[in-house]
């Protein structure tokens, strides 16, 4: 999938060859997790655009909207470089839809979503986000998993990773653990900052 359809880039022609490269990546590792995960996928940044490759894919409908957050967090200082430039220049900013606008699922933007912001902002490790409702399937409430890439010799900003776990399915796992563990031990799931999920 790409934002480069609604809005062409120069990088969407190498995006999508490349693209071909991970499916035998992508496949396999959902595959072996499919009970856990309800989809895995790299969401690159596209010269502002957006584009993605994810397993399995799935066909955007025309209902349903997502809430864009903007690409206004993009003007700080790319983390992982010495120089004082932004994550994404201002041409690569005003391809995103401003805040607060309901978008299509047709141009859909990973860089407008809460759970790339916080990747591409803190690209030093890896994020939860949720749990909360998935805008385009009937999976209910899941949690996202994922990790920033940043181009290791340019130290630009290139995507953002993503992988997503059905909430009943880790709720599962959690009173498993707990069978393990006994009738007076409390198991609870934590993100790192100590919010109880």
């Amino acid at each position: 999938f790409t934002g480069g359809v609604v809005r062409p880039t120069k990088t969407n022609y190498q995006l999508y060859r490349g693209s071909a490269d991970l499916a035998f990546v992508l496949k396999p590792l959902y595959e072996f997790h499919h009970r856990d995960v309800t989809l895995i996928g790299v969401y690159f940044a596209n010269s502002g655009a957006g584009a993605w490759v994810e397993f399995p894919s799935k066909k955007l409908g025309a209902n349903g909207t997502y809430e864009s957050i903007g690409c206004d967090w993009a003007n700080a200082t790319n983390p992982v470089s010495d120089t004082l430039q932004p994550i994404l220049s201002n041409e690569e900013r005003r391809g995103c839809h401003p805040r607060g606008d309901l978008v299509p699922p047709r141009e859909y933007n990973p860089l407008e979503r809460g759970w790339c912001r916080t990747q591409a902002l803190n690209p030093e490790r890896s994020h939860n986000d949720g749990p909360y409702l998935d805008s385009f399937s009937d999976y209910g409430m899941v949690m996202t998993f994922g990790r920033a890439i940043y181009d290791r010799i340019t130290k630009e900003f290139v995507a953002c990773s993503r992988v997503d776990v059905k909430v009943a399915r880790l709720t599962e796992i959690i009173n498993g653990v707990k069978k393990n563990l006994g009738n007076s031990s409390k198991v609870a799931l934590v993100r790192w900052d100590g919010t109880v999920i």
